[in-house]
């Protein structure tokens, strides 16, 4: 049993099926939601690597010379 839709299948999709189910806009805002939190998330992760290549600064010896 195939779960997902391929190119070629011209089955109507649930919101076309049942377009005035009140789930159907839920899906599409939850859909639209997780797209929004995964771009948050993406952009944090490069922020904090950002910040860490930062805060390493320039390599080598820290200490004055004596």
């Amino acid at each position: 049993m195939q779960e997902f839709r391929t190119a070629d299948d011209d089955r109507p999709t649930f919101e076309e099926t049942y377009p005035r189910y009140p789930f159907a806009p839920l899906v599409a805002m939850g859909l639209a939601l997780g797209a929004w939190l995964h771009r948050q998330h993406r952009e944090g992760v490069e922020d904090a690597r950002q910040a860490q290549i930062k805060d390493q600064g320039e390599p080598g010896p820290t200490a004055r010379a004596t």
